[in-house]
């Protein structure tokens, strides 16, 4: 995972273009984000983080929270079939569960 997040913050440096709420991030991973590269969480969403925002002399500052779901999940994103939002609410947690099933 920190990889991923290692990638995630060079494409936000470099494109000056950083995530907004409600985005999925499909990483074509084929192994799963665990220690063995076995789970089926491969990608993320993002969603507003419990922090919310924050307002700061150099401006305000929104916080987001990344939530891993399954390559299944994504693709049902990215084939328009759900949203980010309908799969957070039938996840029902943000908590990553490495041993869990897809939604659907």
């Amino acid at each position: 995972m920190a990889g991923i997040l290692q990638a995630l913050a060079r494409y936000v440096f470099e494109n000056q273009s950083p995530f907004g709420l409600y985005e999925y991030i499909y990483t074509g991973q084929k192994n799963g984000m665990d220690l063995q590269g076995k789970a089926k969480i491969t990608g993320v969403v993002t969603k507003p983080a419990p922090v919310g925002q924050i307002h700061t002399p150099n401006g305000q500052i929104s916080f987001i929270q990344l939530v891993r779901l399954t390559d299944k999940e994504l693709k049902s994103i990215q084939s328009k079939e759900y949203t980010v939002e309908q799969i957070l609410q039938q996840l029902g947690t943000s908590l990553t569960d490495y041993s869990r099933t897809d939604l659907f």
